[in-house]
């Protein structure tokens, strides 16, 4: 064990279920009793990170195996239990209502740089909200993820290639012929100046 953590929290508001009317009580829900894990976790990581990095969930593995009712208090713990490659964060979680386990498993995050995330979206001309920088970074975890395995192939005596199958080029020869007259080129245009199509200037101006 490397570090933990426990919070209380009462199984109130947005966390609860009645699993769509169909039980008569309104008790703590699985997404509910998840996110509760994913946030000890992420304040567990962050008390020991570096400035400017944050961490996002990359896998759940979770069973939910008792009802926690309403307004009952229960108690969710986080235990970080390895490090790999200072980027990959692994958890044993749990949450119990006084002795009784409402919920065991894992959870594994990825550390991210925050700053860098921006730094890109600045070099790529994009506007990002909150809500898409905090996405952004788990979307990119998968990728860099589904690389990784792609690391693990013995690709020994293997060529680079672009292509998996060879290439016979399949165009026509080129050959000069009458083009298209500029009149019907710019006939379906929706505006025309000086010949040419008319389009929004990239400044907006």
């Amino acid at each position: 064990m490397i570090a933990e953590r426990s919070d209380e929290f009462a199984v109130e508001g947005r966390l609860l279920t009645d699993v769509g009317g169909t039980i008569a009580v309104k008790v703590l829900s699985t997404p509910g009793m998840i996110s509760m894990m994913e946030r000890c976790c992420s304040i567990l990581a962050f008390e020991r990170l570096p400035d400017g990095k944050a961490t996002v969930g990359f896998e759940v593995c979770v069973k939910h195996v008792a009802a926690a009712g309403e307004g009952s208090t229960c108690t969710v713990r986080a235990r970080l239990d390895e490090v790999v490659d200072d980027r990959k964060l692994r958890f044993s979680v749990e949450v119990r209502e006084g002795e009784r386990t409402i919920g065991v498993g894992t959870h594994e995050r990825r550390v991210i740089d925050r700053d860098q995330m921006l730094h890109v979206a600045r070099l790529a001309r994009l506007r990002v909200t909150d809500e898409e920088l905090e996405r952004m970074p788990g979307e990119l975890s998968k990728i860099l993820e589904h690389v990784e395995k792609m690391d693990e192939l013995d690709l020994e005596g293997v060529e680079p290639t672009a292509h998996v199958v060879d290439l016979t080029n399949v165009l026509r020869e080129d050959e000069p012929r009458p083009c298209l007259p500029r009149e019907k080129a710019l006939a379906g245009a929706p505006d025309v100046a000086e010949g040419g199509f008319r389009v929004p200037s990239p400044g907006g101006s």
